[in-house]
């Protein structure tokens, strides 16, 4: 279903910090929401982590190699 907002969370290798996100937007009062996941490259996947937060529909996008800051 199309929802009113995107969030998008930018990440490389930082699973912890991927998952204190995925916690603070899963706690939010407002629900019509995706999540996309923009994985630049990391070693350290963190895709394991979307395994505990089944309220969220999360799409994941790892680029093959690292685009650097935007």
């Amino acid at each position: 279903s199309s929802k009113i907002l995107t969030v998008y969370i930018l990440t490389y290798n930082r699973p912890d910090y991927l998952a204190q996100c995925l916690s603070s937007i899963e706690n939010q009062i407002f629900q019509e929401f995706n999540v996309v996941v923009l994985d630049n490259a990391s070693e350290k996947d963190g895709r394991y982590l979307f395994e505990k937060f089944p309220s969220l529909s999360i799409e994941y996008i790892k680029h093959p190699s690292n685009l650097g800051s935007v």
